[in-house]
């Protein structure tokens, strides 16, 4: 299991999109947000 992991993007909104769609299949969605960070754990 990976606990935390940093991607630096230059399109948030379209990286987000990305990462939701390729992470729900494996049961991970975004459970917060806030400032610069957001994270991702599985649901």
């Amino acid at each position: 299991m990976i606990d935390h992991l940093g991607i630096a993007v230059s399109d948030f909104e379209r990286a987000k999109k990305f990462y939701q769609q390729a992470l729900a299949p494996l049961g991970y969605a975004v459970v917060m947000e806030g400032g610069a960070e957001h994270g991702h754990t599985p649901a």
